[in-house]
């Protein structure tokens, strides 16, 4: 049998016969949204589309967005300022839905990314049904205090994987946070308006806590720490456990500083232009801050430090002197976990300097020592 396509103006005939579902399944795969809307009107196509794969996982930056706003639901699909996209008014999302499981019946995509979805409103099943069949890396999901409602910690124990968790406007309670399930890595931010903020009182322990939980990557943005202490068991709690775990937080130059002295660095003057550094009163090889300029694109410092079997890994932008930065980024992780995890930037200095060629030494003016 042929079937006639006019749309174009040409007449176009297609031997369905000819073609094996195999094939057929190979094809359709790979066609966007718009693409299989048009094929829909082939009656005898329709059951091939419903049951195929879209398969967006050739594109690094390929998502499943959906979300809810200005009165409609939208899913895009495809890159992330590219995609194509369904569309419904609020109260449709059955429809919606329906439509979606007619264009495919799986979906291969880098990650999916939930935002401005009102879960008072449009109940967890509907994500889930959005979900069904869908094979993801990463779940990055946006919500406010307003949306929130406790079905979120249940939809994300249950999409256990690399999820980021924005909260706007809003803390999620620590009990809620801690009732989540180990990850291969969870990313925590809290913003209010374009400002991210510490996300707890560390007094409360919620912290080593979350550490003790045991997700591989914990990134989170934590409050002043009133203690370097709570530094080194974090350390110590990484060190110790017999998997793979890292931790990435930030602190302040000055509880830095306490840290460093905390097991056995201290500062002594440099010269008029550098005013820090740090002695070791065992004499040890001196830690060194290095920069390099171009795999960030601007000036960094960090140094590595290991300690206990752990090793600690610092960086910062450095403005003109080490000394005047507010917030150095810590990345805390064991022997048994692998840094490229985190990206290529990530990467340990030796290995930059092997690898990548994009290793620069400053000069004296340039160093933070600790002795």
């Amino acid at each position: 049998p042929t079937e006639e396509n006019v749309s174009s103006g040409k007449e176009i005939k297609f031997d369905m016969d000819s073609v094996s579902p195999e094939i057929l399944q190979m094809i359709i795969k790979h066609l966007g949204i718009k693409d299989r809307c048009k094929l829909r009107v082939f009656s005898s196509l329709e059951e091939a589309i419903s049951q195929s794969l879209l398969d967006l996982s050739r594109h690094e930056l390929s998502v499943i967005d959906l979300q809810a706003r200005h009165g409609n639901i939208v899913m895009q699909f495809g890159e992330t300022s590219y995609g194509e996209r369904l569309m419904a008014p609020k109260g449709s999302e059955n429809e919606l839905l329906r439509l979606r499981k007619r264009l495919f019946k799986r979906a291969s995509v880098k990650q999916v990314k939930l935002s401005d979805i009102d879960f008072n409103v449009i109940p967890v099943s509907f994500i889930e049904d959005f979900l069904d069949g869908c094979s993801y890396d990463r779940l990055l999901m946006t919500i406010t205090g307003r949306e929130y409602n406790e079905s979120v910690c249940s939809f994300l124990n249950k999409h256990n994987r690399e999820i980021e968790l924005t909260m706007e406007d809003f803390y999620m309670d620590s009990e809620a946070l801690l009732a989540l399930e180990p990850m291969r890595k969870l990313v925590i931010r809290v913003m209010f308006g374009s400002e991210e903020i510490p996300l707890w009182e560390d007094e409360e322990g919620t912290t080593l806590a979350l550490v003790k939980k045991r997700h591989t990557i914990l990134d989170v943005t934590l409050s002043e720490f009133k203690s370097s202490e709570t530094i080194l068991e974090i350390f110590t709690l990484v060190a110790d456990f017999d998997r793979s775990q890292c931790v990435i937080f930030n602190i302040s130059f000055h509880i830095l500083n306490q840290f460093m002295q905390h097991i056995g660095y201290r500062r002594a003057s440099y010269d008029q232009k550098f005013e820090d550094r740090f002695e070791n009163a065992r004499n040890e090889q001196p830690i060194e801050i290095v920069h390099d300029e171009l795999l960030s694109g601007r000036w960094s410092g960090e140094f590595e430090l290991s300690y206990h079997g752990g090793t600690m890994a610092i960086r910062a932008d450095v403005p003109v002197s080490c000394t005047w930065i507010n917030t150095w980024r810590i990345i805390v992780h064991n022997e048994s976990f692998d840094r490229r995890e985190l990206g290529k930037e990530y990467i340990s200095i030796k290995e930059r300097e092997m690898e990548a060629n994009c290793y620069q030494k400053s000069d004296e003016q340039n160093r933070l020592l600790w002795l």
